[in-house]
């Protein structure tokens, strides 16, 4: 469960890259209010990448469900791997997250 106001992302992580490829996110998710969304995402924190072309997950259901990442981005060995959820903003809210799976091809 993650919680969240004004500052984004809410929560970040950071994973170095070991292996060079494509990797995607996926995971099972579900805000609490239905009237409200949250983001995962996956950034290369050593490039600057157009917001457009990363691997997002768009929460946007209070059921659980499986969300899968429709892009995916490329890593080099060395590259370090972020991981930022975003929920929340003026109004507060709440996601709930589970499975999270970075994976790797």
């Amino acid at each position: 469960m993650i919680s969240g106001g004004c500052i984004q992302p809410t929560a970040s992580l950071k994973l170095p890259v070991v292996y060079e490829g494509n990797y995607k996110i996926s995971c099972w998710a579900r805000v609490l209010d239905s009237n409200r969304t949250g983001t995962i995402q996956i950034i290369n924190s050593n490039n600057c990448v157009i917001d457009s072309l990363l691997p997002i997950i768009t929460v946007n259901s209070n059921y659980w469900r499986y969300y899968s990442s429709a892009r995916n981005l490329h890593f080099n060995k060395g590259d370090t791997l972020q991981v930022d959820i975003l929920i929340g903003g003026i109004i507060s809210e709440t996601m709930l997250i589970d499975e999270l799976l970075i994976q790797y091809y």
